[in-house]
């Protein structure tokens, strides 16, 4: 997308949308969309089973493979904001729970996204823009690391790419087809993730910029109504249902905010910097249309890519100082507009070979943070806490967790593991056998204490405990209480985070 000073000073309103589209034939045209598609499912598939699963993991494990009432129940009180997701994966999980096979519909996700986000951008500048953005997102760290696990963000990121298609197929050419489907697609990312809904939100603040138009306006506000039917009444459901309460209810921190954006665009400070560049180039761009033209389509084409990832984090970082959930992985949809933005910033280069090296420079310092990625340990290494019991547990052990969401991951590397279960009795959380469905409101972040760590281990000779790291007042308190009729024989550290000791009554 390169533009001379006189090309920002043209006439505003070109329809961007027709440049580079006329190759020879259909496969040519689409040879770069496909090629780096190929590229992010063979990336995806890459050593997709080989990291344990994990807490997150398991939690989706857990909740999908309910039985049928206790399913609806569950998404009904507690985790409507998961119910589209979750219904996916159940119906994926008749056919296998192996960890290859939870992940793979996360690949398909993913894989899709890339010709979708390459459509996007080559509507709003051209071929050559839309190739450097699928190919930035495509060794993007922080994606490729959600890509392969069995979470809900490659499907949000796919359904927050469709929306935004057919939002720019509305605001080009109103019509009742682009209506609907930009409604349809825009309800889907709702459902998928409420946070979602900042991109719609970005989308309409962005026609603030547009050539004012009233037909495309009244159909643009028809679209919002007709959605209204069903995203606020979702809205409404997901609001009143409890929350996960998490031990640190402070706000996030400007530093917090940074090193978490650091993280979102590839996990590298020069990365960051780098790209930081070349998007200030494209706002800058944005900034000379509109002073010579006013509200234009040009100048918001520009707009959109940026409200879509400044807007939307900008507001859920404000959010998140009255509910702390700023997270990367919620930002996870708002990522695409991040790489479209910048590629339209490497796209002012004034030549080709200097906007090559451009790519070159950020392709390199992103590879870092993709090998780092495959190269590096598990987030929780729970399959060898399970082989460890597989081998070392006796018959009447019991077990307990400092956390009680640390027994799901435990629970699904045992799911297979008969013999084993057979001869550990799962004490604290909830005395019950490993093979029992668990909803949300068995686990709510709850933490272990004196009292229950007493009532768990009475009757046991062995208690195994299972430490994740938290050592709030009251586990720290239980494991003393514990330490007082029980000698540690056994303590082994796996990760950063996991530890699993034995205890022998004194």
């Amino acid at each position: 997308m390169s533009r001379t000073d006189a090309e920002l000073s043209a006439p505003p309103d070109r329809d961007l949308s027709s440049v580079a589209t006329r190759p020879d034939g259909p496969l040519r045209e689409y040879a770069a969309p496909i090629v780096l598609a190929a590229v992010m499912l063979a990336m995806g598939l890459f050593r997709l089973g080989s990291k344990t699963v994990w807490q997150d993991e398991a939690f989706t494990w857990s909740s999908a493979t309910l039985s049928n009432g206790t399913f609806v129940a569950n998404i009904a009180h507690h985790e409507a904001s998961l119910g589209l997701f979750l219904s996916l994966q159940r119906v994926w999980m008749w056919f296998g729970t192996g960890a290859f096979w939870i992940r793979l519909p996360s690949v398909i996700f993913a894989t899709a996204v890339i010709p979708v986000l390459w459509i996007v951008a080559r509507r709003l500048s051209d071929a050559r823009t839309a190739t450097i953005a699928a190919a930035l997102f495509v060794v993007n760290a922080a994606w490729l690391s959600h890509v392969q696990e069995d979470r809900v963000y490659p499907l949000v990121v796919l359904l927050a790419c469709c929306s935004t298609y057919w939002f720019v197929r509305e605001v080009d050419a109103p019509g009742r087809r682009n209506r609907w489907w930009w409604v349809v697609t825009s309800v889907l990312m709702v459902l998928a993730h409420v946070l979602s809904a900042l991109v719609l939100v970005a989308q309409i603040l962005s026609l603030l910029v547009a050539r004012p138009d009233r037909q495309r306006t009244r159909h643009v506000l028809g679209g919002v109504g007709m959605m209204a039917w069903v995203v606020v009444p979702f809205g409404l459901v997901v609001a009143v249902q409890p929350v996960f309460k998490l031990a640190d209810d402070s706000s996030p921190s400007l530093h917090f905010f940074t090193t978490t954006i650091r993280d979102l665009v590839g996990r590298g400070t020069p990365l960051l910097g780098l790209e930081a560049l070349a998007a200030g180039a494209a706002l800058y761009a944005l900034y000379r249309i509109f002073r010579a033209h006013g509200r234009s389509d040009d100048a918001w084409r520009i707009a959109l890519p940026a409200l879509w990832f400044g807007f939307s984090v900008a507001a859920f970082f404000a959010y998140s100082q009255i509910a702390p959930v700023f997270q990367e992985r919620y930002m996870l949809a708002f990522l695409p507009g991040a790489v479209i933005l910048v590629a339209m910033g490497i796209g002012l280069i004034p030549t080709r070979p200097l906007q090559a090296l451009a790519v070159v420079v950020l392709l390199a310092f992103a590879g870092r943070g993709v090998w780092s990625w495959y190269d590096g340990e598990p987030r929780q290494s729970w399959g060898s806490v399970a082989r460890m019991l597989e081998r070392d547990a006796r018959p009447n052990d019991a077990i307990v967790f400092e956390a009680d969401l640390s027994r799901l991951p435990l629970a699904y590397q045992l799911r297979d593991e008969p013999a084993t279960q057979r001869k550990l009795s799962p004490t604290w959380p909830g005395g019950r056998p490993w093979t029992a469905g668990f909803t949300s409101d068995d686990y709510r972040f709850a933490t272990i204490s004196p009292a229950s760590i007493t009532r768990a281990a009475a009757g046991h000779d062995r208690v195994w405990v299972v430490d994740v790291g938290v050592h709030d007042r009251d586990t720290r308190a239980a494991i003393r209480s514990l330490e007082r009729r029980y000698r540690r024989v056994r303590d082994v550290r796996f990760d950063d985070l996991t530890r699993l000791a034995l205890y022998e009554r004194r």
